[in-house]
């Protein structure tokens, strides 16, 4: 996992989802608050999800690590790569992040993924 500029903990109350399809250029898309906290994380579960071309994952993670570059240096930003913690899913990454720094709330942008949409229901739920 990635910290970027290690914040305190319970300085957050959401936590803003950014999948590899919402990749914005422009800071007015995002309208974070100061207590908003950046989530990326790239996952071998969700990578095979869906039969992708190998270039296609390069091409989106190689996208992912470049928007978490010029995301850090505008927000906080927790983000896993993946060759990190490759048995945890996307979920229970999020789930720690949510609990460490005692956040509440998610926002999100867009999925694709009905799976996903539903992993996110769940980590509501909780």
């Amino acid at each position: 996992m990635v910290l970027i500029d290690e914040p305190m903990s319970g300085a957050y109350s959401k936590v803003a989802l950014i999948p590899g399809i919402c990749l914005f250029c422009d800071l007015k898309t995002l309208e974070p608050e100061n207590t908003t906290l950046f989530f990326m994380a790239e996952d071998m579960g969700l990578c095979r999800s869906f039969v992708y071309h190998k270039h296609k994952l390069i091409l989106m993670l190689s996208a992912m690590r470049s928007y978490r570059d010029w995301l850090s240096e505008n927000f906080d930003l927790v983000y896993y790569d993946i060759s990190e913690n490759k048995n945890q899913s996307y979920g229970k990454k999020l789930f720690n992040t949510m609990e460490i720094h005692n956040i509440d709330s998610i926002i999100t942008y867009e999925f694709e993924s009905q799976g996903l949409k539903c992993m996110i229901g769940n980590i509501c739920r909780k």
